[in-house]
Formats: C-alpha cells, sequence, structure tokens
C-alpha cells in the first residue's frame, strides 16, 4: 500500500529525514564520547558496547554511512519511568511557579488600587 499521497511526501524524503535524525544523533554523540565515553553512555542511553562502536567512528564519512539508513537509530527513552517521571515534574514545577508568579502580580497591583 502506498501511503506517500497521503502524508505529503513519499519514501525518498522519508529516507532523507531519517538520515538527518540519525546525523543530528551521531555527530555529537561522537564527539562527547571521544572526550567523555561516560557521558555518551549517560546523555544518549546506550551501553558501553554501543558507545565504543560509536567513538570507533571517528571520520565524517563513517558517521555518514551510518546516518543514511533505513531505520531511526537514536530511542526516544519516554518508555523509562524515571525520565519521564521527571521531565513531567519539571513541566509541572514551571507551571506552578508561573501560576504563584501571577497570582502575586495580581496581589501587588490590587494592593495598589
Amino acid at each position: 500500500m502506498n501511503t506517500s499521497n497521503r502524508v505529503g511526501y513519499g519514501r525518498d524524503e522519508f529516507l532523507q529525514e531519517i538520515g538527518e535524525v540519525n546525523i543530528a544523533y551521531l555527530q555529537p554523540g561522537a564527539a562527547t564520547g571521544a572526550r567523555n565515553p561516560m557521558e555518551a553512555m549517560l546523555k544518549l542511553g546506550v551501553s558501553k558496547e554501543v558507545a565504543s562502536i560509536l567513538i570507533s567512528l571517528t571520520s565524517t564519512e563513517d558517521l555518514s554511512k551510518l546516518a543514511t539508513s533505513d531505520m531511526v537509530l537514536c530511542r526516544f527513552r519516554f518508555d523509562d519511568h524515571a525520565i519521564l517521571s521527571n521531565l513531567t515534574a519539571a513541566i509541572k514545577n514551571r507551571e506552578m511557579q508561573i501560576q504563584r508568579t501571577t497570582l502575586q502580580a495580581q496581589s501587588s497591583v490590587e494592593s495598589l488600587g
């Protein structure tokens, strides 16, 4: 079944976008890994073995070849409960802080009047 007409672009454009996501993930990952493998493991959410493979890809050509895979290479970690909980807690804390600031500002304005 051809779905390219429904989404507005075809397979080639889709593969190009996957490549862009992959290179955006691989380049900083390889650079961070070269400086600090443990940091790369933590930030990318990869094992020691995967980090060492990324570190070994030193040339831009190697990274580009890997990036042109037809699969997205990064893994979204929203299935990790701890990460998702921290992200949502930060959002809720920001929202509460904005509400407090708004109420304080309203209170200050009312006291002037």
